[in-house]
């Protein structure tokens, strides 16, 4: 039984201390790390808690009953290679507010442990190089990262190049992806392993496909696999980027050269001896002059810039330059996809002035503010003067409208927005109503929290509360203002034993934004080695105390059936505990309904 689980964790910070001081370093010996019981574990540990955890793929076989056997018998099939992956099984779920679908694999449970472990090893040697513009399936970096570049560098931005990549993910050439693994990894059994999961193919309508392109969808693997192919894409921007010619800044345009030398005349004329009434007529032409020429715009061309931000496969190009600039430049991004076996999506990909229109990126609309305030300052230890304190600064903003359509789809309002009833959780207890309610209402405004003027959120806001007022009225069949005489303007309701717990509906503050940010973890492998020191893989039956224990998994601790698992997994806040076979099949048998957590052989072990 190999529990060196230290060994595992050090050897992932060497890798990544190695990569990260070495640009041309190539790894070794990766198969050899890959196939012990200790980081097949820390695999299983990373995705056990997942919702798709219990999803089963082709066959019945799921992480529910997984045990220690199963993984050293995995461990022992790796290490001779006579271990293939299975096909996945294809099923389509829709996408959000279209009708049409998208396809997503279902991979076995060995599958996902071991593609979990090629993850955590791929992360190590990739996260130390990859460009700090690409964001999307990165330990600790998100949406927000993404936007926080945007909004820190888009200022002065002309124009947006909004990149589309036709079909990335099906369109991988596996033949190019593996001889850019290869400039890092030289370990024949590690590609080998790639090439096996690249090939395995799936079950579509019990009809065996084995592809020839494109990486798996919806694997644990494929993300990753997905950047390290764009990764040679990152490298063309950011080489692109710092090529831009800069143009000279300081040349000033016609209109601001007249003004300017006028006030500079006056300011001479200032300077003689001049009767009072002059003195005072040049210095009101001088103030009007003044604002005059802060009104209008001070230089022909701002330095050529150009901003790259990438997450998944979706990219953003912001450009401070001419039209025709920006065109060319996207016809450059379209040719070096080609090299890529990529096609760069021309009736989606458009170049937006940002000027006139609004850029669409990760869900957020992007734009410059040209409008210009002039406003009196008052700096300490000088004279208050007039100073234009706005003007072609970004503007990142939520699509109001957009966000209507996808709530009314989603049945909290009608097409014009008009709140409705929720009916499919009208059934619920009223605590929970407000629990379902409050958890869209931080989804949104979690994922809007940094725009601008975030005023324009209070429509969402009005929408969702009377939604729930209405739902309540529903379900207790009373008009809309006797929710409020009843529950109170904040939708407040007691539950729980005694009716001692309380839970209002979300009060959303639209006053300030604030990016909600990944964490700069100073040693991104601790969370591995926490739970590899608090697995319970290797524990005996909880309840009775035998050997040979497998894990019991509960897929949604909220949505369990009522008895064993409500009353006890409910209550530790645990998705699973060690059991052995026979107290597994009493549990799924409902047998153990009235059992109490001080009845367990081993209480401390189904806590932890």
């Amino acid at each position: 039984m190999d529990m060196n689980f230290s060994t595992f964790v050090s050897r992932l910070s060497k890798i990544r201390e190695l990569n990260a001081s070495k640009p041309d370093f190539v790894n070794r010996d990766l198969y050899k790390l890959l196939y012990k019981e200790s980081s097949l574990l820390a695999g299983y540990e990373k995705i056990k808690s997942n919702k798709g955890a219990t999803t089963p793929a082709i066959g019945k076989a799921s992480l529910d009953k997984f045990s220690i056997r199963r993984l050293t018998t995995l461990s022992k099939v790796l290490a001779n290679e006579s271990w293939s992956p299975s096909p996945a099984r294809r099923i389509y779920i829709p996408k959000p507010g279209k009708v049409e679908k998208r396809p997503l694999g279902i991979q076995g449970p060995e599958e996902k442990i071991v593609q979990s472990t090629m993850t955590l090893l791929l992360e190590a040697i990739y996260e130390p190089i990859y460009s700090p513009f690409s964001f999307g399936f990165r330990p600790n970096k998100g949406v927000h990262n993404a936007l926080k570049i945007i909004d820190n560098n888009y200022d002065g931005m002309t124009y947006a190049i909004e990149g589309d990549i036709k079909g990335m993910y099906d369109n991988v050439n596996h033949h190019m992806l593996v001889s850019l693994l290869c400039k890092k990894i030289d370990d024949d059994r590690f590609i080998r392993l790639v090439w096996k999961f690249l090939r395995a193919g799936y079950m579509d309508e019990r009809k065996y496909v084995s592809p020839t392109l494109g990486t798996p969808q919806g694997s644990i693997v494929s993300p990753i696999l997905a950047n390290i192919y764009l990764h040679e894409f990152d490298l063309f921007m950011t080489r692109k980027s710092q090529d831009v010619i800069k143009r000279n800044p300081k040349i000033r345009t016609p209109a601001y050269k007249i003004l300017d030398n006028k006030m500079r005349r006056i300011k001479y004329n200032l300077l003689k001896p001049l009767p009072e009434q002059q003195k005072k007529d040049l210095l009101r032409d001088l103030r009007l002059t003044k604002i005059e020429s802060l009104r209008v715009r001070m230089y022909c061309d701002p330095s050529d810039r150009v901003v790259y931000t990438r997450y998944a496969d979706d990219f953003i190009v912001g450009i401070a330059g001419s039209l025709e600039f920006a065109e060319k430049f996207k016809e450059e991004i379209r040719v070096f996809l080609g090299t890529l076996s990529l096609t760069l999506y021309f009736e989606k990909t458009k170049v937006t002035d940002l000027r006139k229109d609004y850029a669409f990126f990760l869900g957020h609309r992007i734009s410059i503010d040209t409008r210009v305030k002039i406003s009196q300052v008052r700096p300490k230890g000088q004279h208050p003067h007039l100073k234009r304190v706005t003007g072609r600064l970004v503007s990142i903003t939520a699509p109001i409208e957009r966000m209507v359509s996808r709530l009314h789809t989603k049945g909290f309002c009608n097409s014009k927005g008009k709140p409705t009833h929720k009916v499919i959780w009208a059934t619920q207890e009223d605590n929970q109503i407000i629990s379902l309610f409050n958890v869209t209402f931080r989804g949104i405004f979690g994922f809007y929290s940094g725009v601008h003027k975030r005023y324009a959120l209070s429509r969402i806001n009005y929408i969702l509360k009377y939604s729930c007022a209405l739902t309540l009225a529903y379900k207790h069949r009373i008009s809309l203002a006797k929710v409020f005489n009843k529950y109170g303007s904040k939708l407040s309701v007691s539950y729980g034993k005694d009716g001692k717990e309380v839970i209002s509906l979300f009060r959303s503050d639209l006053t300030e934004r604030k990016w909600q940010l990944g964490k700069k973890l100073p040693d991104p492998f601790r969370h591995i080695a926490v739970k590899l020191a608090k697995t319970k893989i290797y524990e005996n039956c909880c309840i009775c105390g035998a050997r040979s224990a497998e894990m019991h998994h509960v897929r949604h601790l909220k949505d369990s059936k009522p008895g064993f698992t409500t009353r006890i997994m409910g209550l530790i806040n645990r998705k699973q505990i060690p059991v052995c076979l026979e107290c597994h099949d009493a549990i799924h048998a409902g047998r153990y309904d009235g059992i109490r957590l001080r009845e367990f052989v081993y209480p401390e072990v189904a806590k932890r």
